[in-house]
């Protein structure tokens, strides 16, 4: 009887202890860097989303490619990012806010994060067009 209660028990929990939910997932917290960075991303389809708190996997950077390197462009120097698939790749074009361009690589999977007007939001680098940085705000303490 005994092992029969404990078993029933396990069997009413286990889907609570595995996280079983239905809804769709989401971007449920922002991750908030040093600065307020605020920018465009354009999808692929061309829909346009403003946005605050951007971040590219939580951080305040481009990682990307070059050659068998890589290389870290931080937001702050960074105006604009042209994507383009190509040969099963992701190329992209960035260019910095002194002018300068840059050919790149990147990571398809990465994540875009911020908050638009309507609420948290995310988009996979794979699914992104361009990427415009228009300024930032230091975060209140």
């Amino acid at each position: 009887m005994r092992r029969s209660k404990w078993l029933w028990s396990l069997l009413v929990l286990m889907p609570l202890m595995l996280g079983m939910g239905g809804g769709p997932s989401g971007p449920v917290k922002i991750p908030e860097g040093t600065h307020n960075f605020s920018g465009v991303v354009t999808d692929i389809t061309g829909q346009r989303v403003k946005l605050t708190h951007l971040t590219l996997e939580g951080q305040e950077f481009v990682i990307a490619k070059v050659g068998k390197g890589q290389l870290a462009v931080p937001f702050s120097r960074l105006k604009t990012m042209e994507l383009a698939s190509s040969g099963g790749k992701l190329r992209a074009k960035l260019r910095l806010s002194d002018g300068r361009e840059l050919e790149v690589e990147l990571t398809p999977s990465q994540k875009i994060t911020g908050r638009s007007a309507y609420g948290n939001y995310s988009i996979t680098l794979g699914q992104v067009r361009s990427l415009e940085i228009t300024g930032q705000a230091l975060q209140g303490k």
